[in-house]
C-alpha cells in the first residue's frame, strides 16, 4: 500500500491542508507546533478512527468535527478513503471511493481492507516514535515477544507467568500447608461432624417447622388472593373512572355541538348584530296590543262618520242646503252671493265710467294735435284715452268673470237667472237648522276619524323606529314579525336549555374525572379484571372476601410469630442440619472450583512457558535475519548481523566480536529497535504497509542518519520521516525522496 495524497479539512489545528507523497522515502519537515504529529495522527484517524480522548484532541479546536480524505494505491488499484466525524456523533460516516467514482460497498473498516492488522499492532510496529524513553537493551527481545503475543509490547509474557504462577501458589502452598485448597479442606471435615451431630438432635423441630411452612403457605396464598382483590378493584375503580371519562368527553362533545348550533343560529337570525330576544317578543305583543286597541277605536270612529254622513245627507236633501251646509250654511251663502253681485255692479259701473271719461280724451287729443300740440299736451291726453279704454276693458272683464259665476251659482241652486237667488235663500232658511245640527256631528266624527287615524299613524311610526334594529315593518306587518320572533326567541331558548343541559353534565361529570386520559388510564390496568367482566363484577362481595382474608392472614400471622419464637427457642442450642449441609455443600463445590482452577493454572503455566520457548525458537532466525538486514544498511555494514536467542536475548556483531545488547550506545539501540520493527512489519503484515518515524533519529549522529535516509530510501516499501531537523529534508534531496515541508 502506497499513501499518495492527504486532504486535510479539518483535524486539530490543521485547516484545508493538502500533502501529497512520493512512493518510496518521505520527509514531512517543520519545526516543533508546526503539525507534524497532528499529521500522523490524521493518517491513523483515516484508518482507525479517534478514541475519546482523540475526539477531545483534535475536535477540540472550535471545529465542528474532523474531516478529510486519504488517497492510496492499493494491489495496482488507487482508492480514496473519506471520514467524517461530527461533534456529538459516536459514529464515524467512511466513504471508500475507487479510482472511477465508484463507492465501495463493504462492511469493513479502513486499515482491515488495506493494512490487515488492529490498531495496536500499527501503532507498536509501523508507528515509531522518539526513542528517547524506549525499551532498549535487555527489554528489546521481551517488546517483541510481548507484540507477537498480544499485538502490545507492553503486556508481557513473563509478568503473565508470574500472575499465573501467584494465583498457583494462593491456591496450595508448594509445602501442601498453606493456601485455599488447604482451608477448604479443613473446613469441609469440620462441617461432616457438625451436620452429624446435627441430624440426631434436628428431629424435634421438623413437625414444628412443617407447621411454620404449611402456615407460610396458607399467608402466602391468602396474599396472592389479597393482592388480585386488591388489583381487581383498582381495576373496576379505573374501568368506572375510564366511564366516566367516556360520559364527560360526550358531554364536552354535546356541549360544543350545541354551542357550535347557538352560533349558527345566531348567525341565521341575526340581523345587523341584533338577535331577537324574550324581552324584545314582549315588547312586540305590547305593540301588537296597542295596535289592536288603535285600529279598533279607529274602525269605530270610521262607523261614526258614515253615520253622520247619512244622517246629514238624508237631512241635506235640498240642494240647496246641501250646498250652503259645504260653505257654512244659507247665511254664508246669503253673504257669498251679495259680495259676488257687489262685485259685479262695481266692476260693470268702472267700466262704463272709464268708457265714457275716454271719449273727452280722444276729442282732446285730436284737437290738440290738429292745433299743432301734439308734444306734450296731445300726448298726454292720447295716454289718458289709453289708459280709460285698458282700465275698462279689465274691470269689464271682471264684471264679466263675476256674472259667470253668479250664473254657475244660480245654475246649482236650480235657476237660470241670478236674480231669483235671494228669493230661493230665503224659501229653504227654515230648514236649516235640522241641517247644521246634522253637519255638526259629522264634523265631530270627521274629528274623531281622524284623531284615530292619527293615532294609528303614530303608533305605526313607533313600531317602525322600534322594529328598525331587527326588520321594518308597521302595523300591518307586526304578527308576522311576532310570529318569526317567536320561532327565532323560542329555537334560541331550545338551544340554551340544550347548552345548559349539557354544561350541567359536563361539570358533574368532571366531578367524577382525574384529569386523566383514555391511555393514561388504560396504562393503569393491571390485567386482573377483563372490561367484559365489570358488569358482572360485584364489589361488595369481593371487599367482604377482602376483609375477611386479611383477617385470616392478621391470625395466621400471629401463630406463625408465634410457632417462630418456640422454634428459635428450641433451635438455639444448634444448628439446623441443611444449614450446615448448605455450607458443606458450598464448601465441597469451592474445594472442587479451586482444585480445578490450581490444575488449570498449572497447566496454563506449562503450557505457556513451552508456548513462550517455542516461539521464540521459532521466531528468533526470522527476526534475527530480517533485523541484522536492515541492521547493517542503517550503520553501513558496520553491524552486519543480529543475533536473537531462543530467550529472544539480542546480540550483535562488530570487530569481528559478538556484544550483548546491554553495550550498545544510545544510538545503536535506537537503530537496532527500528531494525527490529521492520522486521516485524515484515513478519506481522499481510499486506505492504508505510512505515512512519516521528522525530525517531533524534539521537543518531548525521553520519548515521545519513545511512538511515539510504536505507528507507532503497526500501520496497513507503516510509515517512517527521522531524523538525534540516539534515533529514537533504538526505532525501540527494536519494530521490520527497521533502514536504510545513
Amino acid at each position: 500500500m502506497i499513501i499518495k495524497k492527504l486532504n486535510i479539512i479539518s483535524f486539530g489545528m490543521i485547516n484545508d491542508k493538502q500533502i501529497e507523497f512520493g512512493e518510496g522515502y518521505n520527509v514531512i519537515e517543520g519545526n516543533n507546533e508546526t503539525g507534524k504529529s497532528t499529521i500522523s495522527a490524521f493518517i491513523r484517524f483515516i484508518f482507525y478512527g479517534l478514541d475519546k480522548a482523540g475526539r477531545d484532541k483534535y475536535i477540540g479546536w472550535g471545529n465542528t468535527g474532523c474531516y478529510g480524505t486519504l488517497t492510496l494505491c492499493s494491489d495496482g488499484e488507487d482508492y480514496r478513503i473519506e471520514r467524517e466525524l461530527t461533534s456529538g456523533r459516536t459514529k464515524d460516516r467512511i466513504t471508500i471511493v475507487n479510482a472511477n467514482g465508484e463507492i465501495l460497498r463493504t462492511d469493513k473498516a479502513p486499515w482491515e481492507l488495506f493494512i490487515g492488522v488492529p490498531e495496536s499492532v500499527f501503532v507498536n510496529t509501523a508507528f515509531t516514535g522518539d526513542l528517547g524513553s524506549a525499551v532498549g537493551g535487555q527489554g528489546l527481545p521481551e517488546a517483541i515477544e510481548n507484540i507477537v503475543f498480544s499485538a502490545d509490547e507492553a503486556v508481557s509474557t513473563k509478568k503473565a507467568l508470574k500472575r499465573i504462577d501467584d494465583c498457583r501458589i494462593a491456591l496450595l502452598y508448594k509445602n501442601r500447608k498453606g493456601g485455599k485448597i488447604h482451608e477448604l479442606n479443613n473446613l469441609v471435615s469440620e462441617l461432616e461432624v457438625r451436620l452429624s451431630a446435627a441430624k440426631s438432635a434436628s428431629e424435634n423441630l421438623f413437625s414444628l417447622e412443617d407447621s411454620i411452612r404449611t402456615r407460610r403457605a396458607r399467608l402466602q396464598s391468602n396474599k396472592e388472593k389479597i393482592d388480585l382483590i386488591s388489583k381487581q378493584l383498582e381495576d373496576h375503580e379505573t374501568y368506572k373512572r375510564l366511564t366516566a371519562q367516556k360520559e364527560h368527553d360526550k358531554a364536552v362533545s354535546q356541549l360544543e355541538k350545541c354551542k357550535k348550533e347557538l352560533a349558527e343560529l345566531e348567525a341565521k337570525y341575526s340581523v345587523n348584530g341584533f338577535l331577537p330576544n324574550r324581552e324584545f317578543s314582549d315588547k312586540l305583543r305590547a305593540l301588537e296590543a296597542s295596535a289592536a286597541e288603535a285600529k279598533e277605536l279607529a274602525a269605530k270612529a270610521a262607523q261614526r262618520l258614515a253615520a253622520a254622513e247619512t244622517e246629514m245627507k238624508s237631512s241635506s236633501s235640498n240642494s240647496i242646503l246641501r250646498i250652503a251646509s259645504n260653505i257654512g250654511g244659507v247665511e254664508a251663502l246669503r253673504k257669498m252671493h251679495n259680495g259676488l253681485d257687489k262685485k259685479a255692479f262695481f266692476y260693470k259701473k268702472s267700466a262704463a265710467v272709464s268708457f265714457v271719461l275716454s271719449v273727452p280724451c280722444a276729442v282732446a287729443a285730436g284737437l290738440l294735435a290738429y292745433l299743432g300740440y301734439i308734444l306734450p299736451f296731445a300726448a298726454i291726453a292720447a295716454a289718458l284715452f289709453v289708459i280709460m279704454i285698458i282700465f275698462g276693458i279689465v274691470n269689464a272683464a271682471k264684471a264679466s268673470k263675476l256674472k259667470k259665476g253668479l250664473l254657475k251659482l244660480a245654475a246649482k241652486l236650480g235657476t237660470d237667472n241670478p236674480d231669483d237667488i235671494p228669493a230661493l235663500l230665503d224659501s229653504v232658511s227654515g230648514a236649516e237648522t235640522v241641517s247644521e245640527k246634522n253637519t255638526a256631528s259629522y264634523n265631530e266624527a270627521l274629528e274623531a276619524k281622524n284623531a284615530a287615524d292619527q293615532a294609528v299613524n303614530a303608533l305605526d311610526k313607533k313600531i317602525r323606529e322600534f322594529t328598525s334594529v331587527y326588520k321594518e315593518t308597521g302595523v300591518g306587518g307586526l304578527p308576522g314579525l311576532i310570529h318569526e320572533t317567536d320561532e327565532t326567541v323560542s329555537a334560541l331558548s331550545n338551544v340554551h336549555k340544550q347548552i345548559e343541559m349539557a354544561q350541567y353534565k359536563e361539570r358533574v361529570s368532571s366531578e367524577s374525572i382525574t384529569g386523566e386520559s383514555e391511555e393514561e388510564l388504560r396504562a393503569k390496568l393491571t390485567g386482573a379484571l377483563k372490561e367484559e367482566d365489570v358488569s358482572s363484577f360485584n364489589c361488595d362481595e369481593r371487599r367482604t372476601e377482602f376483609n375477611l382474608l386479611m383477617r385470616q392472614n392478621e391470625f395466621i400471622a400471629e401463630k406463625i410469630s408465634s410457632e417462630e419464637q418456640n422454634f428459635a427457642a428450641a433451635n438455639a442450642t444448634f444448628t439446623l442440619p441443611a444449614t450446615i449441609y448448605a455450607k458443606l455443600l458450598t464448601a465441597r463445590t469451592e474445594l472442587e472450583e479451586a482444585t480445578d482452577d490450581y490444575k488449570a493454572y498449572d497447566l496454563a503455566y506449562e503450557k505457556l512457558a513451552e508456548a513462550s520457548s517455542a516461539l521464540r525458537s521459532s521466531i528468533s532466525p526470522t527476526l534475527a535475519r530480517d533485523a541484522g538486514e536492515f541492521m547493517k544498511g542503517f550503520s553501513d555494514g558496520k553491524y552486519d548481523s543480529l543475533g536473537i536467542s531462543n530467550k529472544l536475548e539480542i546480540t550483535y556483531s562488530g570487530g569481528g566480536m559478538t556484544h550483548t545488547a546491554d553495550t550498545m550506545s544510545s544510538g545503536t539501540q535506537d537503530i537496532a529497535y527500528v531494525s527490529l520493527r521492520l522486521a516485524l512489519i515484515k513478519m506481522l503484515f499481510p499486506k505492504k504497509a508505510p512505515a512512519f518515524f516521528d522525530d525517531t533519529f533524534a539521537r543518531v549522529d548525521d553520519t548515521r542518519a545519513k545511512h538511515i535516509a539510504e536505507t528507507l530510501s532503497s526500501l520496497d516499501m513507503q516510509t515517512v520521516v517527521f522531524t523538525c531537523h534540516k539534515r533529514e529534508g537533504g538526505f532525501a534531496e540527494e536519494f530521490g525522496g520527497r521533502v514536504i515541508r510545513l
